[in-house]
């Protein structure tokens, strides 16, 4: 019964967007490679999936390590905040395990990087006035135009401050922002012709499906 409550409980997170974004924080690790490093550290902020060739990513204290402080089973998503070239090498850091992982033992997800890498030809200069979003003082913020489903939404924007770096125009005549950081978040999307819409729910309702079946223990088709 638990799992069923936890599920369905999950299944109404996901079909609503409504993370709230407030807060204007960069953390950095406690971390001594970190702080002898600091000029050339970068954020990164980029999702992978393991693929390390025995079967598992290696976690280290510090980049150059020869000493496993965890491992990462292969197919395991890890989220690297900051990256650095070391030897040679690059390297990406993990706050869940407070270590360095060699991006060779990795696979990258697609994101809004690989997204530019695909329609940057399609990108242009934004000369609207941002009325949608002075309409609706919020707006949902995406991975990735046509994304599966948002990340939250930012409540109480000042629109005076908002402004989007390229633009972009979907299949369906809608326009998106690129936006580079705001409230705390990075390198997001916001459609800035439907600010609070804009998703397809079926996509998200199947996921949630999904999850809900597999979590509850449920079996047969829907």
């Amino acid at each position: 019964m638990k799992k069923c409550l936890f599920a369905l409980i999950a299944v109404c997170f996901l079909l609503s967007p409504s993370l709230i974004a407030y807060a204007d924080v960069i953390v950095e690790p406690e971390n001594d490679f970190y702080n002898r490093h600091r000029s050339d550290i970068k954020y990164l902020g980029r999702s992978f999936s393991a693929n390390g060739p025995d079967g598992f990513a290696s976690v280290r204290r510090e980049p150059g390590s020869g000493r496993n402080i965890a491992t990462i089973p292969n197919g395991e998503i890890v989220y690297l905040q900051y990256s650095c070239l070391y030897d040679g090498n690059h390297w990406g850091f993990n706050f869940r395990y407070s270590g360095w992982i060699i991006i060779d033992e990795l696979l990258v997800l697609y994101d809004y990087v690989a997204f530019e890498k695909d329609h940057r030809h399609e990108f242009f200069d934004y000369d609207g006035d941002y009325s949608e979003i002075e309409k609706t003082r919020s707006a949902v913020a995406w991975p990735w135009p046509g994304a599966d489903a948002p990340l939250w939404t930012f409540e109480d924007l000042d629109t005076e401050g908002f402004r989007v770096s390229h633009a972009y125009m979907d299949e369906d005549g809608r326009e998106w922002g690129f936006v580079a950081y705001l409230y705390g978040s990075r390198n997001i999307w916001v459609c800035l012709s439907d600010p609070l819409g804009a998703w397809d729910k079926s996509s998200v309702i199947r996921f949630a499906l999904d999850f809900f079946v597999h979590f509850a223990g449920f079996e047969g088709e829907y």
